[in-house]
């Protein structure tokens, strides 16, 4: 991922350059600079999470953006949801739910785990898909 952002901003750079030969306006890079800041502390907050969590339940929390992005879309672009939509999204936010719990009650009960899960990690990877 961070590969393909790298090159994004040489492309970036090769197209503002273009522009800037015939005249046209350039967008300045800071501009980027706060949504990547953004995305760098969500993948960080993801891989500290996944380092206090099962892969497993790390995975299926990832599945939580699915509901993220529905709000969001719904605040800012005002998208219609419909029924299925808000229905499936409560499945959803329930199934994570049992998984979190279930690997936290379940990584209690074997103490010397590989597979410890915290609720601090699974709450670093809920906040990290926020952002």
């Amino acid at each position: 991922m961070f590969m393909g952002q790298c090159l994004c901003l040489i492309l970036f750079f090769i197209k503002t350059r273009n522009h800037e030969k015939r005249n046209i306006y350039a967008i300045h890079p800071l501009v980027y600079a706060f949504p990547a800041s953004l995305d760098i502390c969500a993948s960080t907050l993801g891989f500290i999470g996944l380092g206090m969590c099962a892969s497993s339940i790390y995975q299926m929390t990832r599945g939580f953006i699915v509901v993220v992005t529905a709000i969001i879309g719904r605040l800012y672009l005002q998208k219609i949801l419909k029924l299925h939509h808000w229905v499936s999204m409560c499945c959803i936010v329930i199934a994570i739910t049992i998984v979190g719990m279930v690997g936290f009650l379940n990584s209690k009960d074997q103490d010397k785990s590989l597979d410890n899960t915290s609720p601090f990690g699974i709450f670093l990877i809920l906040i990290g898909q926020v952002f």
